[in-house]
């Protein structure tokens, strides 16, 4: 399966749910997007459905303490995630601590 590079683009809105919906991947960047909550809810959710999807990429998002909180459910959520990449975001919220126990299942991190 193929990888969707779409980094530092700001992809957002119905596009970004329609890429999660329709494109086969099994490894994603969204790297650099200003992630939001609207944003990350359909992330989210392709973690736990879309069973390709191995490998996904936030760094540098800026991650909001509710977006955390939406990532660590899909991470939870997921068993087909290995790796899962959040450098430079702000895992020192509320709900990074959520984030980071939702990650002791994986491979990689």
């Amino acid at each position: 399966m193929p990888g969707l590079n779409i980094d530092n683009n700001q992809v957002a809105g119905s596009t970004l749910k329609e890429l999660l919906v329709d494109v086969p991947t099994s490894k994603l960047n969204l790297v650099k997007h200003k992630l939001t909550e609207q944003q990350c809810d359909p992330i989210r959710h392709s973690m736990v459905t879309k069973k390709d999807l191995q490998q996904i990429y936030l760094t540098q998002n800026e991650l909001t303490n509710e977006a955390l909180g939406m990532l660590a459910e899909g991470v939870a959520a997921s068993v087909h995630l290995t790796i899962v990449s959040v450098s430079h975001n702000n895992l020192h919220q509320q709900n990074g601590t959520k984030f980071m126990r939702a990650l002791k299942n994986l491979k990689q991190i």
